[in-house]
């Protein structure tokens, strides 16, 4: 009886663990995603950079959402029309692929990471600041849904990487609710960090 209450206490521990680090979903693959007529549309779009005046090729066409939630209306539907960019590097700590969807400027950033690792991936919505707040406390994130599809499941650096993310998660932070909504066509390749 009680090696049976000992395990039974051990997986309670380790299901709140996992639980707390972040929910993984499963990711689902599609070989001929890179076809979808969104990427066509990519290449004739370019925009400028916003480290110097050079014109890029979009590789995202994501449309994302993060506003403070209003409990009657429930999630914002304004969403941003910039054009995120995305990047995707290995994580040299833990082998995470890491897609990161986001806008980065010498004051701060915001947007997403999408991790993968072994068929599953979790998102992460971020913000930073050059300004440091002093007692910032840590969020806690619901998530309402994730998903993403994926050309394929293995990835080396140097490869190209097309996918859809369509994601719906709530940021609880300081007594306050941010809804964050994305869903779109993203593509890139996997550089060394």
């Amino acid at each position: 009886m009680k090696i049976f209450l000992s395990v039974l206490i051990l997986i309670a521990l380790v299901s709140c663990k996992e639980e707390k680090d972040h929910y993984w979903s499963d990711v689902t693959f599609d070989n001929k995603i890179s076809a979808n007529p969104s990427f066509k549309k990519m290449d004739k779009e370019e925009f400028a950079s916003s480290y110097n005046n050079e014109n890029l090729k979009r590789t995202s066409d994501i449309k994302y959402s993060n506003e403070i939630l209003d409990r009657a209306s429930g999630f914002a539907t304004n969403y941003s029309p910039v054009n995120y960019g995305c990047t995707a590097y290995f994580d040299d700590k833990s082998d995470k692929l890491v897609i990161d969807i986001g806008l980065h400027g010498p004051f701060g950033g915001s947007g997403f990471s999408l991790n993968y690792f072994n068929g599953k991936f979790f998102a992460n919505p971020y913000k930073y600041s050059d300004i440091p707040l002093e007692n910032e406390t840590e969020p806690i994130y619901k998530v309402i849904v994730q998903k993403l599809t994926l050309d394929k499941s293995h990835f080396q650096v140097g490869d190209s990487i097309y996918g859809l993310v369509n994601f719906r998660i709530i940021e609880i932070k300081d007594k306050i609710s941010i809804g964050h909504t994305a869903k779109g066509f993203f593509r890139t390749k996997i550089a060394k960090e």
